[in-house]
């Protein structure tokens, strides 16, 4: 498997970026998780700036959502609303450095959700910060799974190191157990 050449060269240790660059994908029913960790997420923003882009369909809650947030926190904490083509979704995760899947774990429709933004983001040799949700739970040894993503981004740039261990192994795994060809066969 191959990380992304930039990704790999910053959590390598080289040019860390000057803002951290978040991506997170899915339908705006799935909007207050998302809200919830942004907020987490302010902090993190006073020692690194960092933009999330939500890759999602507008829709006028999250777009007041989304500008009362920038009025408040912007420029050190942004989020930007990109609209979701799947061309679009691989241009952002291709470009971010981390993938957010933050879930509502209350749900039964959320616990219920395949692994499959997960296992793409880790093929494309991304960092994933995911809730803990069954789907995922195979995969934590290469991902961040908690309802802590401040902890989690933070461990996450203080080794980068051992990120870089998880995505290129998770990758490995990922390929394994999720691609065309093993999924394909199970169908």
């Amino acid at each position: 498997p191959m990380v992304h050449r930039m990704v790999q060269r910053w959590l390598g240790g080289q040019d860390r970026p000057a803002r951290l660059n978040l991506v997170w994908y899915g339908h705006p029913t799935n909007f207050p998780p998302v809200m919830a960790w942004a907020q987490q997420l302010v902090a993190l923003g006073q020692q690194l700036p960092w933009v999330l882009n939500l890759v999602t369909r507008p829709s006028p809650k999250p777009e007041r959502l989304i500008q009362a947030f920038n009025a408040r926190y912007a420029p050190r904490c942004a989020l930007q609303l990109v609209q979701w083509t799947e061309l679009t979704q691989w241009q952002n995760v291709d470009e971010a450095h981390v993938v957010l899947i933050p879930s509502d774990t209350q749900s039964a429709v959320s616990r219920a959700k395949s692994n499959n933004r997960l296992t793409d983001a880790l093929t494309m040799g991304r960092f994933v910060v995911a809730s803990p949700m069954p789907a995922y739970l195979p995969y934590e040894s290469y991902v961040a799974i908690t309802d802590d993503p401040l902890a989690a981004l933070n461990a996450y740039l203080s080794d980068p190191e051992t990120a870089l261990a998880k995505v290129t192994a998770g990758q490995t795994v990922a390929e394994q157990r999720a691609s065309p060809q093993v999924i394909g066969a199970l169908w």
